[in-house]
């Protein structure tokens, strides 16, 4: 994907927000000040109330920190997938109580890795800068790659982690996920 495609998918988030279940999706942006568009060649992967997604980063992965079948990942509420079937955008649920969540960024990491004291630093990259404007306004935006055990709709093995934070307000999670064919337009 271009780096116009990337700022454009970082663009769609125009504040750091509460994703709530699809029929209450509107209302949630709508109070939160959030306007959310969704680019013509993508469409609602029908996640619902009833059907919260979570990503298997490596399903036997046992942190040596933390209780031993903790569960490495966070649930996403909304989808999108392109037209071509190349890629699919996850939004996270987050909730109110926690405001920031740069730990399931390194959890995600060392799963991916299978090793828990690694330094994380150097498999992400972070952006803060004094115009974070094109990047959903966040003061802080954390890149990371991944491959997923358990592809997403069964197709969707790569991913990049998109992890935004704006001081005093929620963290929002964003999961790229692509096949062979998406991988070759990441960047």
């Amino acid at each position: 994907m271009s780096k116009t495609f990337f700022i454009t998918i970082i663009s769609l988030i125009s504040s750091l927000s509460v994703f709530a279940q699809k029929e209450n999706y509107q209302q949630t942006l709508s109070e939160n000040d959030i306007e959310l568009t969704v680019p013509s060649n993508f469409n609602d992967v029908g996640i619902n109330k009833n059907k919260t997604v979570m990503l298997s980063i490596k399903a036997n992965y046992e942190p040596k920190y933390g209780y031993t079948y903790r569960n490495i990942g966070w649930p996403y509420k909304f989808g999108i997938e392109s037209d071509k079937k190349d890629c699919a955008i996850l939004y996270s649920s987050v909730t109110s109580l926690i405001v920031s969540l740069p730990n399931i960024v390194e959890d995600e990491i060392q799963a991916y890795r299978s090793d828990s004291d690694i330094d994380v630093t150097e498999y992400m990259a972070t952006i803060t800068d004094v115009d974070m404007s094109k990047y959903a306004n966040a003061d802080t935006v954390l890149i990371y790659d991944l491959e997923l055990d358990k592809p997403y709709l069964e197709k969707y093995s790569y991913c990049m982690g998109i992890y935004l934070r704006k001081y005093g307000h929620l963290a929002m999670l964003v999961k790229v996920l692509m096949d062979n064919e998406g991988l070759k337009h990441k960047e």
